[in-house]
């Protein structure tokens, strides 16, 4: 089998027409005609998934972060591309695409956080940037904070008070989408690297928006696309990796 057949699986499952026109997606390091040895999958592409592929004699790595996203001026011994090239591992990025895809990121996250009838919903330039759902029982804005942090890890900031039954999602930084959230009928926003503005708007409208991590509301997904290939490839080694890079005291 050849790297190229879980590129293809990825297409088929994202497809790259549907990312943002500013993003970077698909293959972006190494030969997709390689005999494929096994994939690794992580948020981005870390050091520590670097070293998962060495131990485990992967030479694919799939990441959600495009490990190119600007124009590189220089690839120098140092830099990770370099050492992956070295290794002979190959990366494909799945980003805005992936966000999405049926089954996808946005899914994902609400997934994890109990939603139920989940459907699509975003701006008028993007409607399927997020999700929204509804919780199967009402709570309040303080109980949910509480519930989405043990379902994400991390930590939660959150600003509105009042009973919550439905609620969107938009996972990595989606807080542009606040005004959308609301015209959906959400009770409730939750996204990430949301900024002081924002959750000062939020607070001035009494409307309960979270922020609960760019990563942690992205790194749910791995688990749930990494059963999927491993059903799609039974012959394939697949690995996960949940390292951000980054550490929070």
């Amino acid at each position: 089998m050849r790297i190229r057949a879980v590129c293809d699986w990825m297409d088929a499952f994202a497809p790259p027409e549907t990312a943002a026109d500013y993003d970077n997606v698909g293959l972006l390091l190494g030969d997709d005609r390689e005999a494929l040895t096994g994939v690794v999958l992580s948020l981005d592409c870390t050091r520590a998934a670097l070293q998962t592929a060495l131990r485990t004699g992967a030479n694919l790595i799939l990441t959600h972060h495009p490990i190119i996203f600007h124009p590189l001026k220089s690839v120098t011994a140092d830099a990770l591309p370099y050492a992956l090239l070295r290794a002979g591992i190959s990366v494909f990025a799945a980003h805005t695409n992936l966000d999405k895809a049926a089954g996808g990121v946005n899914d994902c996250l609400a997934a994890a956080l109990g939603l139920q009838d989940v459907r699509p919903f975003g701006s008028p330039d993007d409607p399927q940037a997020g999700r929204i759902g509804s919780l199967p029982q009402g709570t309040d804005a303080a109980a949910f904070a509480t519930a989405v942090q043990a379902a994400l890890g991390g930590r939660v900031r959150y600003t509105g008070e009042g009973k919550i039954r439905t609620v969107a999602v938009c996972s990595g930084s989606g807080a542009d989408l606040l005004p959308d959230a609301r015209n959906a009928g959400a009770d409730a926003f939750v996204t990430g690297d949301v900024k002081h503005a924002a959750l000062q708007s939020a607070a001035a409208q009494n409307f309960i928006l979270l922020d609960a991590g760019h990563f942690e509301t992205e790194d749910v997904m791995l688990e749930p696309l990494c059963a999927r290939l491993r059903a799609a490839f039974p012959t394939v080694s697949f690995c996960t990796v949940h390292e951000s890079g980054f550490r929070t005291l």
